[in-house]
C-alpha cells in the first residue's frame, strides 16, 4: 500500500503554471476514479478501500486553487496597483449623494462632452435651500425615531419591573461620527 500526503501549498508554490494544470487535471482523474470505486463499493454493500485518499485529493485541488489565485491576486496588484478604489461619492444636480463606479473609457474625459456633463456636480443657488431642507428633515426623522426606542424601553421598564436591565444603547445620530454637512460641502 502507498500512502501519500496532499500537496502542500508550499510545495505547489515552487511549481509552473503548466505543471500546476498538468498537476490539476492528475488529481481530477485520480478524483473521478475514486468517487466511481466508491460508488461500485455502495452499489455491492462493500467498504471503499482507501478512503482518506479522497480527502487527500479534494485538499491537493483546494490548495492548487488557492496557489493559482495568489498568483491571479499579485498579477492584478502588479497590472492596477495596490488598492486602487472602484469609485467615488458624487453629487447630482439636485444635491443627492451617491456612489459613482469608475470605468474605463475609450475615449479621454477631457474630450468626451457626455461625460464632461456628468461630471458636473455644482447646482444652482436655488438647489441649496432645498438641500438644507432635506438634511433637516432626516435629521428629524432620526431624532424621532430615537426618542420612540427610549419610549419603548422605559414602557417595557415600567410595564415589567421584574425584568432586569435591557443592555441595550440608544444611539444618538449627533455622535455617530463625522456626519455629511452642507456647510463643508458647499465650501
Amino acid at each position: 500500500q502507498s500512502t501519500w500526503a496532499s500537496w502542500s501549498v508550499e510545495l505547489l508554490r515552487e511549481k509552473s503554471n503548466s505543471d500546476l494544470h498538468k498537476l490539476w487535471f492528475l488529481l481530477y482523474k485520480e478524483w473521478n476514479m475514486l468517487l466511481t470505486l466508491e460508488r461500485e463499493c455502495e452499489l455491492t454493500d462493500r467498504e471503499t478501500p482507501g478512503k482518506e485518499r479522497i480527502d487527500k485529493v479534494q485538499r491537493s485541488m483546494e490548495n492548487i486553487l488557492t496557489v493559482v489565485e495568489e498568483r491571479d491576486e499579485v498579477f492584478r496588484e502588479l497590472e492596477l496597483g495596490p488598492g486602487e478604489p472602484t469609485g467615488a461619492y458624487a453629487w447630482n444636480l439636485f444635491g443627492f449623494r451617491y456612489w459613482r463606479h469608475f470605468k474605463q473609457h475609450a475615449v479621454p474625459w477631457w474630450l468626451n462632452p457626455k461625460f464632461k456633463y456628468k461630471l458636473k456636480t455644482s447646482y444652482g443657488h436655488y438647489v441649496r435651500p432645498w438641500m438644507r431642507l432635506r438634511l433637516e428633515r432626516q435629521r428629524q426623522l432620526s431624532d424621532q425615531y430615537r426618542k420612540r426606542q427610549i419610549a419603548r424601553i422605559t414602557r417595557s421598564k415600567r410595564d415589567f419591573p421584574h425584568m432586569p436591565d435591557f443592555p441595550y444603547e440608544v444611539p444618538d445620530p449627533a455622535t455617530r461620527g463625522k456626519m455629511f454637512s452642507l456647510v463643508r460641502h458647499l465650501g
